[in-house]
């Protein structure tokens, strides 16, 4: 379970964490709570909470072209805090 593992990180830091975190989860199922956006669109499955209620859940893919709460957060950029997809992202949730 990672809560906001890279929350007070810069976005060069982040990506080295993530980059750390990468090994040790690969074959796992790992939980990952965060708000920035370009951290949850990595995960192989998303998951949005509005208080305590889950109020999507699927792919990024999926999510951004259901137009609902997730996309919306997207469009705006909301939680974004520059970190790009790419070698050293997190990929890997089993």
């Amino acid at each position: 379970l990672l809560d906001e593992p890279t929350a007070s990180l810069d976005p060069i830091s982040e990506r080295q964490v993530i980059a750390g975190y990468e090994a040790i989860m690969r074959g796992r199922t790992t939980i990952l709570i965060s708000h920035r956006l370009e951290l949850a669109i990595q995960a192989d499955r998303i998951i949005v909470l509005d208080g305590a209620r889950i109020v999507e859940s699927g792919t990024a893919a999926e999510l951004r072209g259901r137009q609902g709460r997730f996309a919306r957060l997207f469009a705006t950029g909301e939680g974004r805090a520059g970190v790009e997809r790419g070698p050293g992202a997190l990929q890997h949730s089993a």
